[in-house]
């Protein structure tokens, strides 16, 4: 029987995905050191761009400035592991007695089969390496029922010892892929990295097979909406010639990312393409200008359409780029002339202060006054009352009385899928974040779920950070807590948000 189960595994040929056309995304990155007379950064990220290259070989070009393109080399280049983007994967495994073996420990040489035990344990590791720090890690197994091997955990924690022995796997007979897919599912909804992954390896078979396609194509539509990469390793098991609804694959409802292996020694370089598909991006880093070469872009609060070239090879980037905070070059600002006007104010100056000393120090001494008597003393007059202060401007209350909480202020998000959007402040505090119970809702993936609250009383508006991951910044600044004023730029995630207020 153990030899029958190697023939099954040989039958299918390796089957990979093609691969896609590059996608690229933009991101204004503003400047680690505010006191430096430099614009920001500008980063591009390239997914499934060419493998294996350096930054030298990257060029920002801006194609909408009236004096013809702005090119400018890039100066780093991040892969993805060195990125941001943290991912999590979770590893969902067969765990069928046959499909995973028994041979070491069943005695009975007549009953034991090799399975893909000793493969598998090898091939997992790799995905423990496969996201940057900060990544998160799941092992499940599915048979009877569905078994957590590792919870959610930090990503390097992923490995194939984590399945347990043979023996601990041994007695399960079915196969309930669809409550597999459905645990998996659960468990990549309660983590809110910006990437997700799913890899599921096994026969692809299904205990129900009359429902488990309609099922599993569900599924499919929730990973799809949840934005979960899956990738599916298929390796036959003895006994099985059809699968779902006469698919011999039933992971091929799942995903178009399929590989179908011809034994299982391909299981770890099957699992290799899945770390570099999970791997296919990477960071591409541009100065806001080229001080050398006395080149910028445009920094003008606006705008502006970009090409990335490579070699060449030339990527519109879909979207523009706002290209904010405003910045001048130094070679671009007004030139001043002789500086006359200090020239006229030193010698006025000097000129006060001779006569100033003349009448001090030059004059004549007088005879000093005679000494008169005092008068007897009379009652001092009731002292006038002081003048008073400048009137200070009112704000307007909630429902118009005077000890309501100011409503002048909004956040304007610059960039990102709310871009442009106004949300108006609450009295009182209004929470900004990823989901409720945050009273502003912003898509970013970089952003905590409570990252910052903004509270409104009559002194004005105060921001403070909710202990966010990745911090609060105003003005280039990271803050706790800060006062904010009319005009302020908040940058919280990837999203820069313009505080406007009325005084």
């Amino acid at each position: 029987m153990a030899a029958a189960l190697a023939a099954a595994l040989a039958v299918f040929a390796i089957a990979t995905p093609s691969a896609s056309a590059q996608e690229l995304r933009a991101e204004v990155i503003p400047k680690s050191d505010p006191a430096k007379d430099i614009p920001s950064d500008i980063e591009i990220t390239i997914v499934g761009g060419p493998s294996g290259v350096t930054a030298d070989k990257f060029d920002l070009v801006q194609n909408d400035d009236k004096r013809g393109p702005i090119d400018i080399k890039a100066s780093a280049l991040k892969t993805y592991v060195e990125g941001p983007d943290e991912i999590a994967i979770v590893v969902l495994v067969e765990a069928h007695e046959l499909w995973i073996g028994n041979d070491t420990w069943q005695e009975d040489p007549s009953n034991a089969y090799k399975g893909t035990f000793q493969k598998l344990v090898e091939a997992i590791d790799p995905l423990s390496h496969a996201g940057p720090p900060g990544s998160k890690g799941a092992l499940l197994t599915y048979s009877q029922g569905v078994q957590t091997r590792l919870a959610l955990s930090d990503l390097s924690q992923l490995t194939g010892d984590k399945l347990g022995t043979q023996k601990e796997l041994a007695g399960k007979f079915t196969r309930d892929l669809v409550a597999g897919l459905t645990e998996a599912q659960a468990v990549l909804n309660k983590i809110g990295t910006s990437r997700k992954a799913l890899v599921v390896i096994g026969d692809g078979m299904d205990t129900n097979n009359e429902t488990a396609g309609a099922q599993i194509q569900d599924l499919k539509k929730k990973f799809q909406n949840d934005r979960v990469d899956v990738y599916a390793i298929y390796v036959s098991s003895e006994g099985i010639s059809q699968g779902i609804q006469d698919d011999p694959n039933g992971f091929k409802k799942l995903t178009s990312n399929t590989q179908q292996l011809n034994g299982v020694d391909g299981l770890p370089p099957a699992i290799s393409k899945v770390v570099d598909a999970i791997n296919d991006r990477y960071y591409v880093r541009f100065p806001g200008a080229d001080i050398k070469l006395k080149k910028s872009f445009t920094w003008d609060g606006k705008g502006h359409t970009f090409t990335v070239k490579f070699d060449k090879d030339e990527w519109d980037v879909p979207d523009e780029i706002l290209m904010t905070p405003k910045w001048v070059p130094p070679w671009k600002r007004p030139k001043g002339g002789f500086p006359w006007l200090w020239v006229i104010l030193g010698v006025l100056g000097a000129g006060i202060l001779a006569v100033v000393g003349i009448k001090v120090l030059g004059g004549k001494k007088e005879a000093p006054m005679p000494v008169i008597e005092a008068p007897p003393p009379v009652a001092a007059p009731a002292p006038a009352a002081a003048p008073a202060g400048p009137m200070k401007t009112v704000m307007i209350g909630i429902g118009g009385d005077d000890g309501g909480f100011p409503v002048v202020g909004w956040i304007v998000p610059m960039n990102g899928p709310n871009q442009f959007q106004t949300f108006k402040l609450l009295g009182g505090a209004t929470k900004i974040g990823t989901n409720a119970p945050a009273h502003i809702i912003i898509n970013d993936g970089f952003m905590s779920t409570e990252h910052c609250q903004i509270i409104a009383s009559p002194a004005g508006f105060v921001l403070k950070d909710g202990g966010s991951t990745n911090g609060t910044y105003v003005n280039d600044r990271k803050v706790d807590t800060h006062e904010l004023v009319d005009n302020d730029v908040i940058l919280m995630g990837k999203t820069s948000f313009k505080f406007k207020s009325i005084n």
